[in-house]
């Protein structure tokens, strides 16, 4: 009987089965759409995750010398009260 019904009203089996993959291929591209999308979002997520990352080696390093030039500084100036002591002591 819905045979009939498709023959009437000129729509064949055929018809209704590219409609079925015309239907399939629209949310197969929706799907590959929204996979991209989660791709570039991740993407992007990594991307700040690398530039934070730089941040906090950058400021670890920056740290890191300026205690550097602090003990350098230091030394210097031991180095200069030592010279003083053993001139004063000729």
């Amino acid at each position: 009987m819905t045979n009939n019904n498709f023959n009437s009203s000129g729509v064949t089996e055929e018809d209704i089965e590219i409609a079925r993959s015309l239907k399939l291929g629209l949310i197969a591209g929706l799907l590959t759409t929204v996979g991209d999308a989660i791709a570039t979002y991740a993407a992007g997520v990594a991307i700040e995750e690398s530039i934070q990352a730089n941040i906090v080696q950058n400021t670890k390093t920056k740290q890191q010398d300026e205690r550097l030039n602090r003990i350098e500084r230091n030394l210097e100036l031991i180095q200069q009260q030592l010279a003083e002591r053993r001139d004063e002591s000729k």
